[in-house]
C-alpha cells in the first residue's frame, strides 16, 4: 500500500519549473481520469494520439529526480531511474487524496529509465494537449504495454491529520526572490529545494498541503492538511530517499520516528485518524520488458 502524491521526493510542492522538467502540481491524486467523468473533447483526442516508441530500461544504481520530464515543445514523456509507481501516479493523478493498493512489491522498488515518444504525425496535437489529457494517454500506454488493470477504491483508511502543535509553527513564511545559502554552500534561490545525502530536505516556498503529500509518501498513510495555514513557507526536515512500508513488521531501521521528530520540530503534529482516501486498486500489472 503506497500513498502517492505530488510531493514524492525533493521536487515537492514547487511550481512548474522553467526547465523542461515539469514539477507536478501539488495536487493529490484520485480516481482514474476516465472513471472520474472528465471526458472533454480534448481528452477524447488524446486517446486517439499514439506513442510510437515506448522504452523501459532497468536502472541498477542511483535514484533519479521524481519529476516527470515533459518538455512543452517536445515529443516525449520520461522518468529517470524511478519505480513504475511514479508512472502510475502520473497517469491516475486527479483532484482528491489518493492511495494505490494491491500492487506487487517490485512496482514500488524496481527502478527504470522510462521514455515514450509520440508518433511524428501526432507531435503538434500532443504539444497542444493539457496535462490532464496527457495523463489519459499514459493510462492507455500502461494498459497496452504493462497490461494494467485497475478499479476505483473509495474505502475509508487510517490516515494522519497534519495539525499545528501547541506553541504554533516554527518555520517562516517564504519571501519572493529570497536567497539562502545552506551549510554545504548550496544556494537556494526563490522557490527551490535541496535534498542532502543524509535525507534532510530543505524546501523554499512550499504549501503545507504539499508538505503533507511529502510526508504521506514516506509514512505509509495519506496525510491530510488540517493546519489551516495558507501561503508558502520555508521548511527543512528529514525525508528518507525511498518509501517505507509502514504496514510491514516493525524494524530497527524504521525512519518513521525520525520523521515524526522532524514534524514536531516544525511546530506541527501528525495525529492518527480515519478518512476516505480515493484511489485505485491495482488488479493486474506485468513487469516491463527491456527494449
Amino acid at each position: 500500500m503506497v500513498p502517492l502524491g505530488a510531493a514524492w521526493l525533493l521536487g515537492v510542492g514547487l511550481a512548474l519549473a522553467q526547465s523542461p522538467t515539469v514539477r507536478e502540481p501539488a495536487v493529490p491524486a484520485a480516481l482514474p481520469i476516465t472513471e472520474a467523468g472528465i471526458a472533454t473533447p480534448e481528452a477524447a483526442a488524446a486517446i486517439r494520439i499514439k506513442f510510437d516508441i515506448v522504452s523501459f530500461k532497468a536502472c541498477k544504481e542511483g535514484f533519479g529526480s521524481s519529476s516527470v520530464v515533459l518538455p512543452p515543445d517536445g515529443d516525449f514523456i520520461a522518468y529517470r531511474c524511478q519505480p513504475v509507481a511514479r508512472i502510475l501516479y502520473f497517469a491516475f493523478n486527479g483532484p482528491h487524496p489518493f492511495m494505490m493498493t494491491g500492487e506487487p512489491v517490485w512496482v514500488d522498488t524496481d527502478r527504470y529509465d522510462f521514455q515514450a515518444k509520440v508518433d511524428a504525425e501526432d507531435i503538434a496535437a500532443w504539444q497542444k494537449l493539457s496535462l490532464a489529457s496527457k495523463r489519459v494517454m499514459v493510462q492507455g500506454l500502461l494498459e497496452d504495454v504493462l497490461k494494467v488493470k485497475v478499479h476505483a477504491d473509495m474505502t475509508p483508511h487510517t490516515v494522519y491529520d497534519l495539525v499545528v502543535a501547541k506553541g504554533g509553527p516554527k518555520f517562516r513564511a517564504f519571501q519572493d526572490g529570497e536567497s539562502n545559502t545552506l551549510p554545504n554552500g548550496k544556494v537556494l534561490v526563490g522557490r527551490d529545494s535541496y535534498w542532502s545525502p543524509d535525507g534532510t530536505n530543505t524546501i523554499q516556498g512550499i504549501t503545507i498541503g504539499a508538505l503533507a503529500e511529502t510526508l504521506a509518501s514516506r509514512v505509509g498513510r495519506q496525510v491530510i492538511d488540517e493546519t489551516g495555514l495558507p501561503g508558502l513557507y520555508d521548511v527543512s526536515l528529514y525525508v528518507p530517499p525511498q518509501h517505507y512500508d509502514a504496514s510491514g513488521p516493525d524494524t530497527d531501521d524504521s525512519p518513521i520516528p525520525r520523521i515524526f521528530d522532524g514534524v514536531k520540530a516544525l511546530g506541527l503534529e501528525l495525529r492518527s485518524s480515519k478518512g476516505p482516501t480515493y484511489g485505485i486498486v491495482l488488479d493486474h500489472i506485468e513487469r516491463p520488458s527491456e527494449n
